[in-house]
């Protein structure tokens, strides 16, 4: 079966080589030219020819030359001294044998035609190139000159292209001289082609055929070169591609620049560049088979031979470019040899890849075989005459046979290619399939390492060695982090299946922002970052998934976070076009255009140089730019080295910002699809309002089991519900009235703020993405100023994830309800925390009326003993001493001590009572100074005053000698009422000072009583108590009722002073 595969291999390998010859055969037929007188002595007699039948011939034979001669144009002129016979074509080197070799060179061709007596036909004679410049004189009259032959070296000018001149030769007789000049460089000068005469129609259109051949045949190598340039550009961007480009251009160069030269006649090129041009043209040509060799040959051979061959083809480009032009024209030699010797190694390898190509190996069989034929035919030219003057086909059969050989490989890789690309795709699909399966089996065990860690963390804190507490630390965040990647792996695969569903809705991008930032402030890592905000209030609305929104713009500022060291982040958004944009801009390490090219793809990170633990998987910001694109916008980046980066994305605005010129924005998909309802849709409360309304049989029954819970129907929580949506506020307010609660709304946190001044709080619901101040900063700020339990907040997020309860969670929240919202849910949990609320007011209530009634042994001893010795000295101040005492006692264990509020003169009446009974006891040492503004129905908490005051008795006047004084101000000041009660004691040092005012004192430094005077101030009015004390000069302890807090219902903390703080000397 080899045997016969073989043979008939060879049967078509030499039927290809028969046609080949064959049709050159065809064309020398086509182009030849009959037999003919040659030149004899300088004359050739043409008389008897018949043009018409035959119009052409050569005048080829022996010429008359005078070397060293530019002789006189006139014709029948007798013959000048040193005449001598030179053959046409030749070289006329034999006549200068006896000068230099360098020496410049003229002399004149002669040659006497003679033609037919009768005719009328216009001659044309086709000159080869002679070399290298060279006039023409048809009896006596110049016809043509290329260059300037002179016969001297300074007045020659070079010319180098074949041309043709006509004339007519009414005498019958045609007296041709030709001068020729040649420069010292040139190896080989004269007339050393071919001379062609005949009819002028005939020789134009035998050397338009040559010249159209040459064109012909460079048109074909440019195309394929424009074919190669184009595959690179599309895709297959190698090396061999543009090489095999490389070489159809210098071929065409070095086609157009033989025979009739065309190139160098529309360039107008002298010998010397076109020399230079078409050496360089063939060694760009060996050049190139050496690279195409090394790319597809290299297992056959080894690499040195390439690298001498390039070298040498390299040294030899230089010397053609820079050596004098006389040794460049007489280097073609090595040229040649060092030519052959490539393409016979070129040959030798094709034919090993023929033995090894077992599916395209046949078309290089052919591309060798028509250049053998080629070499074949030149080989045997002395016995079978000279050749036509341009014979393309066997150069286009090596042409297409190695094109096809090389497309058709290239077709069958881009085949295999598409082929491995199916299943790459495949395997792909498995991965994504396996990943996801993956993260949602780790995520369970993962959360429950996570809990244990934190869980040890916190019982054990005071056992753990300070390394190990930060290994733990540092465990909790690795653990984290690879909670986020879990959560990115299975974004990606949604995305890739495209099963995310977005449900669109008109946002404001200041309060997701807003939310955003203030969630990554808690997760900076200590560095020293600032986020800013940089969105008018202004900016319109956009139309996008809230839940998604959050999601990009938290993994791109924490992208950043990542990459940036120090400096400032900042979010900024502006209108473009028609569509908002947002830009995230920091000032961190940044990226080059290579990775910024990668920034995007799946599980592609850009080389920081920052390393951390957890670092991902590069999924972030290939899930930001898909989630970007499903709402119709780009995600682009830009960044400098070393200067920062800037991520920008588009969103649609709202439809009443771009009706004018969009179209309407597509609906929504259903509401019941894979997210459920709307992020913040009214619909689920919607539908439990109705449920719950008083007119249901549920809502009647669930009505009377809430009186009967909570004890609510007369006193009423009130309740303080925060977003930027008024949808949202109207459903909760309708839904949390119907629970019986005192409800108000605020439409943004400033305003909560506000509203925070005018009533007694019982909880604080907040949403989280709110423009300017979001939920979590919000919530941070009621912390500054209430504890956990004095005023509750209630955050309302749409998104679930561990950064976003955590960041509530930081930021002070007591609970959250994740959107939608479920009325059943969020109720309870509004019912838990209100409930928590009361049982810490009325604790601190019941707390100070049980310290009050705990009347110290101290007290009630020295007022006894003041009562006995009255008795026996002064009977009238002993009655007035027990009237005194039995008004403390009657106030000390008056129920009314657990309400929340009484009048200003009840809390008077004990401070009286007490001060009386003490007066007794230090006689003229104590000075009360009463100074009390009439502010009509004021109110304050019981138990306030009295507190400050036997503060102030017990440790400030025993201290001195001297007694002192007891100033009890109450001051009716702009903005409210001022308390405030002074001491000229001994005071206290800035240290002591210092540790009273600590917020994380103890109440064993700053004593139970005053501390619960403080904690009740706080909770009322926002702000404790103030204390002011320097050594010598006494101490002052104030605190503020605000105006808005002084009528009996409207209670409220207020913002809190700053040196408030909880002090006491109890």
């Amino acid at each position: 079966m080899k045997t016969y595969k073989k043979l008939r291999v060879f049967i078509w390998v030499l039927l290809f080589f028969l046609s080949l010859g064959g049709l050159r055969l065809i064309w020398s037929q086509m182009t030849s030219i009959p037999a003919h007188p040659p030149a004899v002595k300088g004359s050739l007699n043409l008389q008897n020819w018949d043009f018409a039948e035959n119009p052409l011939v050569t005048l080829d034979g022996e010429w008359e030359f005078y070397p060293n001669q530019l002789i006189p144009f006139e014709s029948g002129s007798a013959a000048p001294a040193r005449m001598q016979v030179l053959q046409v074509p030749g070289s006329w080197e034999q006549a200068f044998a006896t000068e230099a070799k360098d020496s410049y060179r003229f002399g004149s061709y002669r040659l006497r035609v003679s033609l037919p007596r009768d005719t009328k036909l216009t001659f044309s004679i086709r000159l080869p190139d002679i070399r290298s410049a060279s006039g023409v004189f048809v009896n006596g009259q110049p016809i043509h000159l290329i260059g300037r032959p002179a016969d001297t070296g300074e007045g020659f000018i070079p010319g180098y292209h074949p041309s043709s001149v006509t004339f007519t030769a009414d005498s019958g007789q045609a007296d041709l001289i030709i001068h020729a000049a040649s420069p010292s460089s040139m190896k080989a000068g004269g007339i050393t082609g071919s001379v062609r005469f005949g009819e002028e129609g005939a020789l134009t259109r035998t050397v338009w055929i040559g010249i159209g051949s040459q064109l012909a045949i460079a048109l074909v190598l440019l195309i394929h070169s424009a074919y190669a340039v184009l595959l690179y550009l599309i895709g297959a961007q190698r090396k061999s591609v543009l090489t095999f480009a490389s070489l159809g251009l210098f071929a065409a160069v070095a086609v157009l620049l033989d025979d009739g030269k065309p190139l160098a006649v529309w360039l107008n090129m002298g010998y010397e560049t076109a020399t230079r041009t078409i050496l360089i043209a063939y060694t760009g040509i060996a050049l190139c088979l050496i690279q195409l060799a090394r790319l597809w040959f290299l297992k056959q051979t080894g690499k040195r031979i390439f690298r001498m061959l390039q070298f040498v083809y390299v040294l030899y480009t230089l010397f053609i470019l820079f050596a004098p032009a006389y040794m460049v024209s007489r280097s073609s030699l090595f040229l040649t040899l060092s030519g052959l010797s490539t393409d016979l190694v070129f040959l030798v390898l094709m034919l090993r890849t023929v033995k090894r190509e077992k599916e395209d190996g046949m078309f290089l069989l052919l591309g060798i075989t028509a250049v053998v034929s080629n070499v074949f035919w030149a080989a045997i030219e002395p016995v079978t005459g000279p050749e036509p003057d341009f014979y393309p086909l066997d150069l286009l059969a090596a042409l297409f046979a190695l094109a096809a050989y090389w497309f058709k490989r290239y077709f069958r890789t881009s085949a295999r290619t598409a082929e491995l690309a199916e299943r790459l795709q495949k395997e792909d699909k498995r991965k994504d399939d396996f990943l996801a399966n993956t993260s949602h089996e780790l995520r369970n065990p993962l959360h429950g390492i996570l809990n244990m860690a934190q869980t040890v963390l916190h019982t054990e804190q005071d056992r753990l060695t300070e390394e190990s507490r930060k290994n733990m630390e540092l465990l909790l965040t690795v653990g984290q982090r690879m909670s986020l990647l879990l959560n990115d792996l299975l974004d990606i695969t949604l995305l890739k299946e495209n099963r995310v569903r977005l449900q669109p809705k008109e946002l404001k991008i200041q309060s997701v922002a807003a939310g955003v930032a203030d969630m990554l402030r808690y997760m900076t890592g200590g560095k020293p970052l600032e986020l800013k905000l940089d969105i008018p209030e202004t900016f319109p609305p956009v139309l996008a998934d809230e839940n998604r929104l959050t999601q990009i713009l938290f993994n791109l500022v924490h992208n950043a976070i990542k990459f940036t060291n120090e400096g400032t982040i900042v979010i900024e958004a502006r209108v473009r076009d028609g569509h908002a944009e947002i830009r995230i801009a920091d000032t961190g390490i940044g990226m080059d255009g290579q990775q910024l090219v990668q920034l995007f793809q799946p599980y592609e990170q850009a080389d920081s140089g920052i390393t951390s633990p957890g670092g991902g998987m590069g999924l972030g910001l290939g899930i930001c730019k898909s989630l970007v694109e499903l709402h119709g916008g780009v995600l682009e980046a830009s960044s400098v080295p070393g200067q920062g980066s800037v991520f920008s994305f588009t969103l649609p605005l709202a439809e009443p910002f771009r009706a004018a010129v969009y179209p309407a924005y597509p609906a929504g998909p259903d509401k019941n699809g894979p997210f459920g309802h709307d992020a913040l849709s009214p619909a689920p409360l919607a539908a439990a309002e109705e449920e719950l309304s008083p007119a249901s049989p549920t809502g009647q029954a669930a009505q009377t089991a809430r009186q009967e819970q909570t004890g609510w129907p007369e006193k009423r929580p009130s309740i303080l519900v925060v977003d930027d949506d008024p949808v949202n506020l109207t459903v909760l307010r309708n839904l949390l009235a119907s629970e019986g609660y005192r409800v108000e709304t605020a439409a943004s946190g400033r305003e909560a703020l506000s509203l925070l001044d005018g009533n007694g709080w019982d909880l604080v619901i907040s949403d989280v993405m709110m423009p300017l101040m979001s939920g979590y900063e919000l919530t941070w700020t009621i912390r500054g100023r209430h504890t956990l339990a004095e005023l509750p907040v209630l955050l309302l997020t749409a998104r679930s994830s561990p950064q976003d309860i955590t960041a509530g969670f930081l930021a002070g929240a007591n609970d959250y309800v994740t959107k939608p919202l479920g009325a059943y849910d969020l109720k309870a949990r509004v019912r838990s925390l209100i409930g928590l609320k009361l049982s810490v007011e009325e604790r601190l209530r019941m707390e100070a009326a049980w310290l009050q009634a705990q009347i110290k042994p101290h007290f009630f001893f020295n007022t006894i003993n003041s009562i006995s010795i009255l008795s026996e000295i002064d009977p009238a101040k002993m009655r007035s001493l027990l009237e005194e005492f039995s008004a403390y006692l009657q106030n000390s264990f008056d129920f009314q001590n657990s309400e929340q509020l009484i009048p200003l003169q009840r809390e008077l009446e004990l401070v009286r009572s007490y001060l009386a009974v003490e007066t007794v006891r230090h006689g003229n040492r104590l000075g009360i100074h009463w100074e009390i503004d009439d502010i009509p129905g004021l109110r304050l908490p019981p138990l306030s005053i009295q507190p400050l005051v036997e503060n102030a008795l017990i440790h400030g006047v025993p201290d001195k000698k001297s007694g002192g004084v007891i100033r009890i101000e109450v001051k009716n000041r702009e903005n409210g009422t001022e308390v405030r009660v002074t001491d000229n004691g001994t005071g206290m040092d800035p240290a002591i000072l210092g540790k009273l005012q600590g917020v994380d004192a103890g109440e064993e430094r700053r004593g139970i009583g005053l501390a619960n005077t403080d904690r009740r101030l706080r909770h009322m009015y926002g702000t404790g108590l103030t204390l002011e004390s320097s050594p010598g000069l006494g101490t002052a302890v104030s605190f503020f009722i605000p105006a808005s807090c002084m009528s009996g219902d409207s209670l409220q903390p207020r913002k809190q002073q700053k040196n408030s703080v909880s002090p006491g000397r109890d």
